[in-house]
């Protein structure tokens, strides 16, 4: 009986996560997932479904990998108490309750920055990887005065910090130290925590560099522990890499007993090597605007960014995007920086780079092994000749963007193949989610295309970003056509008071018919006719594949309201730019 209830009947809302995803059950022996130990079994019976009810996510714990560590980490407990009346999350004692914390990091401009406060709270997580999380609390004028070296980039140092046990005990060793006082509370024998060690700049400049005419790439030097160190970039080793980031040493100082034949650095020890991300005012994006910017660059931008830390308060859903809004490719103040030309480990080779979520929000680079890395010692002969190219490791969330750029860590074919269609894919997902956006969010959308066309019109954007301009102007243009006849029939009462803020007045129709008419006025009536014609299987025409012809088929049948795929087919050029225009 039960399956002839729709998948939208049988959704449940959880308003403790949000409106984004829906739990329906399900029979246990159809999910076929490759998760092994069920945190709660109880949950083994319960399937995800996107606000759209086009996408299943198979399983519990699907679910709480995903969704859950991107959350905010007090929804966790309510979502159990809610569905189970189970608590899984409770405060317990801890040794460093009570005790100073401080963090310090080396910022864009080489200056050292810090937050110091008190480890508040102390809770046993409902996630066994996890283990312990701690709340610190940030003493005030130190959260002002990190705010102040942050403020034209966006980002908001919280008044609380939730870390996890290695970084607390880290924060923690370092004010001990600090205060003359080291290893008075010391961590468990078995821990290995991270000391990041801040280096003074001696110099940052661009220079001309072979194999790369007439562009100026950076080189740094730093000074840690008597050493001189040189960040140079240039031709990476690795074929088709592009520039690359190589390390050289000298000593510079008296080394008082210790050799300085090598730079030593044994694991857990990193040297900060400045930010990778924000660098520039307006690197820090929305989730959402993110995705629809790299749909528009085919992925590129998703080369360099990084998702925030799950556990900053104020960058929730957010997404730290270095990228260039017209070229997708690295922005202008990102070329000046050196951490941005690091490549990637082959996955086989231990990264020497480090990327990490400050507890103060950005994400930096650290040079050394990490706590969890099989190799004891990173060692460089310190004679300024020897040099070693630097490498991180995005791990397997990284993937779908190795294959973009033609290369992988895939050697199984059919796995492999299975990757390629899901990249295929994601495109006309993403398309058909803009149907489940609210009116903030598709406003967002809209200006952001409003100001990305408005300030360059044509002049950087290759074809085939102009083209997929085209897509999400029809797609946000049809999502705000359906929001605001949706807004009509409601009472007033029913109206949430941003979307009647958002929508009210028809600005947003307006603006998104004005754009549509410019985006549609570069196109010659036969080009995208000729592109509505192609199918998947067609040869390649220029910039443009069949796929994207796919994806303009699957829009135009929806803005259109067309049912038949023949109608398409027989539709003549003048027809189409009409009524396109007219949606």
């Amino acid at each position: 009986m039960c399956s002839h209830v729709s998948v939208e009947e049988k959704a449940q809302p959880l308003p403790e996560l949000g409106a984004a995803y829906r739990f329906m059950s399900v029979d246990p022996d159809s999910l076929h997932h490759s998760f092994s130990e069920p945190l709660v079994p109880e949950l083994a019976c319960f399937c995800l479904v996107n606000r759209t009810f086009n996408k299943k996510i198979r399983g519990y714990e699907a679910y709480l990998k995903t969704i859950l560590r991107s959350a905010d980490e007090s929804r966790v407990p309510k979502f159990y108490q809610k569905l189970l009346g189970i608590d899984v999350c409770s405060e317990v004692d801890h040794p460093l309750l009570g005790t100073r914390f401080l963090q310090k990091w080396f910022d864009a401009e080489g200056r050292t920055q810090e937050i110091e406060g008190m480890v508040f709270s102390c809770r046993r997580s409902w996630d066994a990887d996890v283990g312990y999380k701690f709340t610190i609390k940030v003493d005030k004028d130190s959260c002002v005065e990190a705010n102040r070296s942050y403020e034209n980039l966006g980002i908001i140092v919280p008044e609380k910090l939730e870390l996890d046990e290695a970084e607390t005990w880290s924060g923690c060793a370092l004010a001990q130290h600090e205060a003359g006082m080291p290893g008075r509370i010391p961590p468990p024998a078995n821990m290995i925590i991270h000391g990041y060690a801040i280096p003074k700049l001696l110099c940052h400049t661009l220079e001309e560099v072979t194999g790369f005419p007439g562009k100026q790439l950076p080189r740094r030097r730093i000074k840690w522990d008597g050493f001189e160190l040189t960040l140079t970039v240039k031709e990476s080793g690795i074929p088709g890499g592009g520039a690359g980031v190589f390390l050289t040493c000298r000593p510079v100082s008296s080394h008082e007993g210790k050799s300085a034949d090598f730079l030593e650095l044994p694991r857990g020890t990193l040297i900060d090597l400045g930010p990778y991300a924000p660098l520039a005012r307006g690197d820090l994006k929305s989730n959402h605007i993110a995705l629809l910017k790299s749909f528009i660059h085919d992925g590129k931008p998703e080369m360099y960014s990084f998702s925030c830390s799950p556990d900053h308060h104020h960058h929730h859903d957010m997404v730290f995007d270095i990228t260039d809004d017209y070229t997708g490719g690295l922005h202008e103040s990102a070329q000046r920086h050196i951490t941005p030309y690091v490549n990637e480990t082959d996955g086989d080779v231990d990264a020497t780079v480090q990327a990490i979520n400050m507890p103060s929000g950005a994400v930096h680079y650290y040079l050394g092994y990490s706590r969890g890395c099989d190799q004891s010692m990173f060692r460089l002969a310190a004679d300024g000749v020897t040099e070693v190219e630097l490498k991180v490791d995005y791990g397997d969330s990284y993937e779908k963007n190795r294959i973009r750029n033609n290369y992988t860590r895939i050697s199984d074919k059919n796995k492999l193949a299975l990757f390629q269609e899901e990249i295929l894919k994601d495109d006309e997902e993403f398309l058909e989610e803009l149907d489940g956006y609210d009116a903030k969010e598709i406003c967002e959308e809209l200006k952001f295309l409003l100001d990305l066309w408005n300030n360059n019109a044509t002049r950087s954007f290759c074809e085939k970003a102009r083209f997929r301009i085209l897509l999400l102007t029809l797609a946000v243009r049809y999502r705000i056509s359906c929001l605001s006849k949706s807004l009509e029939e409601a009472s007033v009462a029913d109206i949430p008071s941003e979307e009647e803020l958002t929508l009210s007045s028809q600005h947003a129709e307006e603006s998104s018919k004005s754009l549509l008419e410019s985006v549609l006025g570069h196109w010659k009536k036969d080009r995208l006719h000729s592109i509505l014609s192609r199918h998947e299987d067609d040869e390649d025409d220029g910039e443009l594949h069949g796929s994207d012809s796919e994806l303009f088929r699957v829009v135009a049948r929806k803005v259109l309201e067309i049912d038949r795929e023949s109608e398409l087919d027989q539709m003549k050029c003048e027809d189409l730019q009409f009524r396109l225009l007219n949606i």
